[in-house]
């Protein structure tokens, strides 16, 4: 099967205001110049309301791993899947991967660099029960801190657990967090694979670690959803609160990835989604656009796009700096 890449850089500016000056390049050569063939804006109504919990501290240590600290980054004798890596401003690297002991056991581990990769010190992981799997790992936006998290195992908080790393030094596990919310009062499930972007230009709430996007399910009242794009940011206003956001118009998603621009508090959130709009009908990437400073206020603007053509696109990741954004997909 012959598979390609498609590469989107857009103008924000622009596409905030009127979709231009988008290129779509596939590897077969072919190039679009209008962005009204590929930047569709999605007209929202009936926009849900974000719902807030407390946080809880999950009250575990970091456990020390004997692992090689050599080139590769990890080498055992078990699987070990979905590697995630963040730079800070000084170079150095702290990533993730997913590491599987048993048939019912799976940890994240937690493994830093100083050097540029050249060498590697896996510093541990949190030993939660059951299969802990797509890890994620951001840099925070200053100092040494870095922010993560991971899809839990599905049945920690009946399907509905949202983790939160928060790591302020990667050489001294006493600078680190483990919290999490428990959604079960919303009827969350299934979570997938979840994303998370840093931003750390928040004043005095240095708590404020970012948003995460992840695709999951809700039976909530009596409006449902099967895979759909959910939001979590915690509050800038309490400390011990978090808010989630989800979206049942969008269902059929997967693949969620988000970036912040940390040059103007722009989020940028994207999946693969189902467009049964379009005439061919297929998977389209859904992009979602915020300013997370008006989140801060709790005035809940977001607006959605549709990027694709006739093709099918999924894999979406995504990257935002200094005004543009960067969507790579399959």
């Amino acid at each position: 099967m012959k598979k390609t890449i498609a590469l989107l850089a857009i103008c924000v500016a622009a596409l905030m205001v009127l979709p231009a000056n988008g290129i779509l390049a596939h590897s077969n050569t072919e190039e679009r110049n209008s962005t009204g063939e590929i930047v569709t804006p999605i007209s929202v109504h009936n926009i849900p309301i974000p719902k807030s919990v407390e946080y809880q501290e999950a009250h575990l240590t970091i456990k020390h791993s004997p692992l090689p600290a050599d080139i590769p980054a990890a080498q055992t004798e078990n699987p070990e899947t979905h590697p995630t890596l963040a730079m800070d401003e000084n170079g150095n690297l702290f990533g993730a991967y997913a590491l599987q002991t048993d048939f019912f056991s799976q940890n994240i581990i937690y493994t830093f660099s100083s050097d540029g990769g050249t060498t590697w010190t896996d510093m541990g992981y949190y030993d939660l029960e059951g299969l802990q799997d797509y890890p994620a790992i951001d840099y925070w936006g200053s100092g040494s801190t870095f922010v993560g998290t991971f899809r839990p195992d599905p049945t920690d908080c009946d399907g509905s657990a949202q983790y939160v790393l928060r790591v302020d030094d990667p050489t001294d596990t006493e600078t680190w967090s483990l919290t999490y919310w428990d959604w079960s009062s919303f009827n969350q499930r299934d979570k997938e694979s979840p994303d998370i972007a840093g931003y750390s230009n928040v004043g005095d709430a240095t708590w404020w670690y970012g948003v995460i996007a992840d695709t999951g399910s809700s039976d909530y009242t009596d409006s449902s959803g099967e895979h759909i794009p959910v939001f979590y940011f915690p509050s800038y206003t309490d400390e011990s609160s978090g808010w989630i956001w989800w979206w049942n118009g969008y269902e059929n998603s997967a693949h969620a990835c988000i970036d912040i621009d940390r040059s103007n508090g722009m989020m940028y959130a994207a999946w693969d989604n189902y467009n049964d709009t379009r005439p061919e009908q297929g998977r389209d990437i859904l992009l979602a656009i915020a300013d997370v400073h008006n989140w801060w206020v709790e005035n809940w603007v977001i607006n959605w796009y549709y990027l694709g053509g006739s093709e099918d696109d999924t894999y979406p990741d995504i990257a935002a700096e200094n005004g543009y954004i960067y969507v790579v997909c399959q």
